[in-house]
């Protein structure tokens, strides 16, 4: 039992290192924030290995990791709250569903995104200011609208991208089985 934990705990931080090193590799979305990365692959990958639960610990690790390290931005320490450690963490709920890995990818990439929205809604919109997307101006009157669009720019490749990856694991590869 004792040797079961050292591993998950082990087996974590390397996939919290993981996701750490790969934000460094991202495509700018331009904005105030946000970016396609592969981020979420790793803490994705450990849930489904350990389950929900350390899943959720892991990407909260990984969101305190982010915000402090890797550079990260509030201007509240709600904003903190919301756009890191529960955003990330969120992601964790995919290891709710080891034997549906996609689903469980969708459920917490998903979740990582409502948790943006309404941190865009409720912290951020008093920013609101219209949107340039990819060379158009988006005039936005909605805060709801702004805030759904402004993270949807950089989080929908990023949850394709996050889905196709989880997908070639849980066919080609046995890294998505525990140990």
């Amino acid at each position: 039992m004792k040797h079961s934990k050292v591993a998950a705990l082990t087996e974590g931080a390397v996939c919290v290192a993981l996701a750490f090193i790969l934000g460094f590799v991202k495509i700018p979305t331009g904005g105030f924030g946000g970016s396609i990365s592969f981020v979420m692959v790793p803490l994705i990958v450990f849930a489904l290995r350990r389950g929900g639960v350390w899943g959720l610990g892991a990407a909260l690790v990984y969101g305190i990791v982010d915000f402090f390290e890797g550079g990260g931005f509030s201007i509240t320490w709600q904003s903190m709250l919301l756009d890191y450690l529960v955003a990330y963490m969120l992601v964790g709920l995919a290891g709710f569903f080891p034997r549906r890995p996609v689903l469980g990818a969708l459920v917490g990439c998903l979740a990582r995104y409502v948790c943006l929205v309404f941190s865009g809604v409720f912290i951020w919109g008093e920013y609101m200011g219209d949107l340039d997307f990819y060379g158009v101006t988006l005039p936005m009157t909605r805060v709801w609208v702004y805030s759904l669009v402004y993270n949807a720019q950089y989080m929908l490749p990023a949850i394709i991208i996050t889905l196709i990856v989880i997908a070639i694991f849980a066919v080609r590869t046995k890294l998505l089985k525990k140990q």
